[in-house]
């Protein structure tokens, strides 16, 4: 039995469209204290977008630890 394959989520109308481009104004939704520095939680206040952190000394600049991730 061979299943056919299933419609791709853009197709179902299930893809958010992705915000116009902007600068990214960050807030924190939370911060944790890790072996590696503190991680921090943060979020865009125009578009929803999540970011996660990370300050790797107490004078350090935040840098990204991760990609943007759109919220739908």
């Amino acid at each position: 039995m061979t299943a056919s394959p299933s419609p791709a989520p853009a197709a179902l109308g299930c893809v958010a469209p992705a915000p116009a481009p902007h600068a990214h104004a960050w807030i924190t939704r939370s911060r944790h204290p890790t072996s590696e520095g503190v991680v921090v939680y943060v979020q865009c206040v125009e578009c929803g977008s999540l970011r996660t952190d990370l300050i790797a000394a107490p004078a350090a600049v935040p840098t990204a630890w991760s990609r943007i991730v759109r919220t739908p």
